[in-house]
């Protein structure tokens, strides 16, 4: 069937991944290597059962790579918007995962933020605005609620922003400007949605634009690359996996495509 007919689920995307592959090799070849790395040492990770900060670490970890590897599939299928969210989620939890390996006291702080986003859900049931949780009050059960807010009270326990979790761990500019960028493919923002509108020389709409593309996939995964070494980094100080000598080559080989990148433009 074609794009035309069943889009991005159709047996056509089979070529249009050949031809993406293709056209990027050298980054497709790159991902593949640091994602070789990266699912080969979580296999060596031994974490003991009563170390929360590990056990969280590695948890985030698993995340950010599975993550990863999601936009290179996107970009593998030509979805340039859908990577780059994948890419700001893989962000957003690299600044978690650079805090508590920075200082373990944050794992509380993670808990605490849990517990209080826990809270203000269960308010919400509750109070059941619209009547959207009819089916979920029988459930609840006004007593834990009670005890919830008293824990998070006595513990002092608030949300922890993306952009608090940044300026923690030190990852100012990565928050301000990567992290900042990526955010226009999450929300409804005028600038993204210009991607799915084909216009003339003279900026008149021809029509629109629902074809597969990998516009940015140099700069997105750079960024994505960029995000996995740092997770690569994070894990080797809390294990003690010796991965210098793989994240030097990684950082070279990422910076020469980027260079590539630049002066082709």
């Amino acid at each position: 069937m074609s794009f035309d007919i069943d889009g991005f689920l159709g047996e056509q995307m089979n070529e249009i991944i050949q031809d993406n592959y293709s056209l990027h090799e050298n980054v497709f070849k790159l991902c593949e290597e640091v994602n070789r790395y990266s699912q080969k040492i979580k296999y060596g990770f031994n974490i003991n059962s009563n170390d929360l900060q590990g056990i969280i670490t590695t948890s985030l970890y698993l995340k950010i790579h599975n993550t990863y590897q999601a936009s290179v599939i996107m970009y593998k299928y030509g979805l340039n918007s859908q990577a780059k969210i994948c890419v700001r989620a893989a962000l957003e939890s690299l600044f978690v995962l650079r805090s508590i390996v920075k200082d373990k006291r944050y794992v509380y702080w993670l808990l605490g933020s849990d517990s209080k986003k826990r809270e203000l859900l269960l308010k919400r049931i509750i109070k059941n605005p619209h009547n959207v949780f009819n089916s979920l009050l029988g459930n609840v059960d006004v007593s834990q609620l009670d005890a919830l807010i008293a824990k998070n009270r006595k513990d002092e326990t608030r949300i922890i922003s993306p952009k608090e979790w940044a300026e923690i761990s030190e990852s100012y500019s990565d928050y301000y400007y990567a992290y900042d960028v990526l955010c226009g493919d999450v929300h409804v923002d005028i600038r993204n949605m210009e991607q799915y509108v084909a216009t003339n020389d003279e900026g008149e709409i021809e029509q629109f634009n629902p074809l597969p593309s990998t516009k940015d996939i140099e700069a997105v995964l750079f960024t994505a690359n960029y995000v996995m070494v740092g997770a690569i980094k994070c894990m080797s100080k809390i294990t003690g996996i010796d991965a210098e000598g793989e994240v030097d080559k990684f950082e070279t080989m990422i910076l020469k495509i980027k260079d590539e990148a630049i002066k082709e433009r």
